[in-house]
């Protein structure tokens, strides 16, 4: 289900931004009925079900209108609210990631389809990339990172018979810097490239933290032009407000 995301430019600026642009979704061939649930496009009015006003529909369009008002990042250690993008928001972040970093990355498979334990696949040169995107609220245990291994392998190389990519990468911005943990990462690693040739890698807190430094456009997208001012220490960068429309793929 798609979802649309205005940015956080103040609750009024916003407000008047989107409901010029879906007052004008007839001249786009855009519905904005269609890209929320229906139960959340109806509002208990004249004794039935009626659609939200385009005033009304902002607050369902915007997946983080809950964060208004919120603190972008604490200074003590600054980093960005992750965990609030859910699934799908993680999954069009490394998309975004992959885009910029020169890939050709495809999103695998719609809501409800076998995806064979993967998120998004992408290309380089010939050399094939799988990512699994999980949007931990705590860091991520050497089990949990083992069981996606496992799932892949079953479903992707055993059942589908799929070709093997040169790299398999586990997406969680979460901290992953425990010793013991990273120790027992490494083995896995080493146990996975033996059985399978495929290379493990995992994105974690500092990987994102680090490539979205100086990718204030993405930052903006997916957060606030105030998370890419703080965050990025972009001072001077703005954005045209009217092309600040983003959708969230299914």
């Amino acid at each position: 289900m798609a979802v649309g995301h205005f940015e956080n430019l103040g609750t009024g600026l916003r407000q008047r931004h989107c409901k010029r642009y879906i007052e004008s979704a007839d001249s786009l061939n855009f519905d904005y009925q269609n890209i929320i649930q229906p139960e959340h496009t109806m509002t208990q009015r004249n004794g039935g079900l009626q659609p939200l006003e385009p005033d009304q529909a902002v607050h369902c369009l915007d997946p983080l209108f809950a964060l208004e008002g919120a603190t972008p990042c604490d200074p003590a250690a600054p980093s960005l609210p992750y965990h609030a993008l859910g699934p799908y928001g993680l999954e069009r972040l490394c998309f975004q990631l992959l885009v910029q970093s020169g890939s050709a990355p495809r999103i695998f498979g719609k809501p409800g389809q076998a995806q064979y334990g993967i998120d998004l696949l992408a290309e380089v040169s010939g050399r094939r990339s799988v990512y699994q995107c999980k949007n931990l609220d705590h860091e991520p245990a050497l089990a949990e990172i083992r069981a996606a291994v496992e799932k892949f392998t079953s479903d992707w190389l055993g059942k589908a018979g799929l070709p093997a990519p040169a790299e398999f990468v586990y997406c969680c911005p979460q901290c992953f810097d425990d010793r013991p943990t990273n120790l027992d990462f490494i083995a896995l690693q080493e146990e996975f490239k033996r059985a399978t040739g495929i290379e493990l890698q995992v994105w974690h807190r500092a990987t994102f933290d680090a490539r979205l430094r100086s990718l204030p456009d993405i930052v903006a997208g997916l957060f606030s032009q105030e998370h890419a001012r703080l965050f990025c220490k972009a001072e001077d960068w703005s954005d045209d407000v009217l092309v600040q429309v983003y959708f969230t793929p299914p």
